[in-house]
């Protein structure tokens, strides 16, 4: 190719993050979570963490409240005490970065000898933009990229995402000598790398010119890929950056995702991907504890659901859902206060008087009755066999106490909370009698683990504690790296199925 093209982009500058408007003070989105004590004998009841999504950034914990709204004599709000940034969180993030490698929007000025033919691209640009992505996660997320011209080409494979930098791409000269662009290609490859991880989040970044080589029947299968994306909750952000003497279609993009920025120049490259980064990051988890002894307040652990809100300074945000305030802790300064027991102490006195004034009565004006006499002498009884020796005590068995406080009653509660995967760090409760878990219904806990059976096995809560049956699993059950078929459960122990680990908690 010797021929002189020059790049012009497109004059349109449109930005929509997530088809949704821009957020106000009254349009976070707020959810509570229960998060169990660290410390299970100390008396204190569980903290509650709130995820808020859109709200201002650069704040601090001492601006934050959280107050239930529905108790009798009156709200109760209670500080902060940390907050976290999405980047500090444990949700993980799995990032795919797909890239159009045709050689015009690429361009060819860093390689090609004959400089008559030289064209500039989107190249320099492209290596800078990626990098801020290697940041945009929590420890423990990943990242992958993909360039799409003539089929695809895994540049960067799916890994830490703090590896994800621009250099991946490799060279000019490597993109070079590709003039297609199989756009639904690159996509479904996408889905399939998102598809190997099981992380909290998941997104894909679109960058090219919309364009697919395959234009006439493109759309519906991009439609169709849209749709895969949104059943698995992928959101998807798409970089539209048109070239003069290379057709492009921004309706490729518009029909994949409302997420489309339109750029001007390729000098906008750099702060679009940013502004992705700030979309992912639009979240913080803000933690409060379940009481403060010191100042005599406490929300209500009564096992019941209550309705909340987080007010920010003078803001107030809504909580939508009602958040059920379990396992069941009364504060001490509601407690029954445990005096010395006079009453039980002169009850016992004067009923001693009682009883030694009757027997005195009934017994003192009578004579002891004559001796028996013996007419014979008795048989001699043979001596006693000495009593067996105990039997040597066995193991101590770990005791769950009741709501009662007997061992006749079920335990208070129990967990299981995932170690690693989709669901890492959430808890899930045990339900009184049968639980079982699963990566399907009917199981009552589900997790999105490929390693683990529909039911793969099932916890028993009995007067007796929390017992674990294998369900018949393809890859077995493991407690405490050993294969098990039945178990008896105790506090902290490691549950491992499928690829899974789950620690189990109880509280007796």
């Amino acid at each position: 190719m010797s021929r002189t093209l020059h790049i012009v982009l497109a004059a349109v500058v449109v930005l929509a993050f997530v088809g949704a408007p821009v957020r106000t003070a009254s349009a976070q989105e707020v959810t509570l979570e229960i998060i169990p004590p660290e410390d299970l004998k100390k008396d204190m009841p569980p903290e509650i963490e709130a995820k808020v999504i859109g709200g201002p950034a650069g704040v601090t914990p001492d601006k934050f409240e959280l107050v239930q709204t529905d108790n009798k004599k009156g709200p109760i709000p209670i500080k902060a005490e940390s907050i976290k940034t999405y980047v500090q969180g444990s949700e993980t993030l799995a990032v795919v970065v797909l890239v159009e490698a045709h050689e015009i929007w690429i361009g060819n000025d860093k390689w090609v000898e004959d400089q008559a033919s030289a064209y500039k691209g989107t190249y320099e640009k492209l290596v800078e933009a990626i990098d801020p992505l290697s940041k945009a996660g929590p420890i423990g997320s990943q990242g992958a990229l993909i360039t799409y011209s003539q089929g695809v080409e895994l540049r960067h494979a799916m890994t830490d995402l703090t590896a994800l930098t621009g250099d991946k791409l490799g060279s000019q000269k490597d993109l070079s000598g590709k003039y297609t662009r199989d756009l639904v290609a690159g996509l479904s490859e996408a889905q399939a790398q998102l598809n190997k991880v099981g992380a909290s989040r998941k997104v894909l970044v679109v960058i090219g010119d919309g364009m697919d080589t395959n234009n006439e029947t493109a759309g519906g299968q991009i439609q169709d890929l849209k749709k895969k994306f949104q059943t698995d909750r992928v959101d998807v952000y798409a970089i539209y950056v048109a070239t003069e003497g290379l057709e492009g279609d921004p309706n490729g993009f518009k029909k994949l995702t409302s997420n489309v920025q339109q750029l001007n120049g390729v000098d906008g490259l750099p702060p679009a991907v940013s502004k992705i980064v700030d979309a992912i990051n639009d979240r913080y988890y803000i933690r409060f504890p379940g009481a403060e002894i010191k100042l005599q307040k406490s929300f209500d652990w009564d096992t019941k659901a209550h309705t909340f809100m987080v007010k920010m300074d003078k803001d107030e945000w809504e909580v939508d859902d009602e958040l059920v305030l379990e396992p069941k802790w009364v504060p001490p300064w509601k407690r029954a206060k445990k005096g010395f027991p006079w009453l039980l102490v002169i009850g016992g006195v004067l009923g001693g008087l009682v009883l030694l004034v009757v027997g005195v009565k009934v017994f003192g004006g009578k004579k002891a009755p004559p001796e028996p006499v013996m007419v014979a002498p008795p048989p001699v009884a043979a001596p006693a066999a000495p009593a067996p020796a105990p039997a040597p005590a066995g193991p101590m068995k770990t005791v769950m106490i009741g709501i009662g406080g007997d061992d006749g009653g079920f335990p208070v509660v129990g967990w299981l909370v995932p170690l690693n995967g989709p669901n890492q760090f959430q808890t899930f409760k045990l339900q009184g009698g049968v639980s079982k878990i699963g990566s399907a219904a009917p199981s009552h806990v589900i997790i999105n683990d490929g390693y683990m059976s529909t039911e793969h096995c099932q916890i028993i809560a009995s007067p007796a504690g929390f017992t674990l049956k294998d369900g018949g699993s393809t890859n077995g059950t493991y407690v405490n790296d050993r294969k098990v078929d039945v178990h008896e459960l105790v506090d902290n122990d490691v549950i491992m199925m499928g690829k899974t680990s789950f620690r189990f908690k109880s509280i007796n």
